[in-house]
């Protein structure tokens, strides 16, 4: 009886010492993990809009690739342009009023496959334009 005692006090003070070194190391943690953790969230949430700045759908990247998109497309607008425009400088040339001899021969060859007896014709294939 006397040793149970004994080790009652002997666990009851081993449980009470470790209860108060219990309570100097969590604040010894919460010391420590607190602010590591507001640096960690806070330095995620800096990085994401630093991620979504350079690649994000409005990002330095996206508007980058965009303009060189719209430069693309503005050459291809100048060169679609002057094409259309000499299309309709042939075209008026061949209207009922302004017929120009020499693109109406050029179409009658063309159209017809004939020649003069002194003359050598080459066809190339994309020269030939078909109805």
């Amino acid at each position: 009886m006397i040793g149970g005692f004994f080790e009652d006090l002997f666990i009851f003070c081993l449980q009470a010492d470790g209860y108060r070194r219990g309570m100097v190391t969590r604040r010894r943690f919460r010391g420590f993990f607190v602010p590591v953790m507001a640096y960690l969230i806070s330095g995620s949430v800096a990085g994401y809009f630093v991620n979504e700045a350079s690649n994000g759908s409005r990002g330095i990247e996206t508007r980058n690739s965009l303009m060189a998109e719209i430069a693309r497309k503005t050459d291809e607008l100048a060169t679609l342009t002057a094409q259309r425009v000499a299309l309709e400088r042939r075209n008026a040339a061949l209207g009922l009023f302004s017929i120009d001899m020499d693109l109406l021969e050029e179409r009658s060859r063309i159209v017809l496959g004939t020649a003069r007896k002194n003359e050598v014709v080459i066809m190339e294939s994309d020269a030939v334009i078909q109805n």
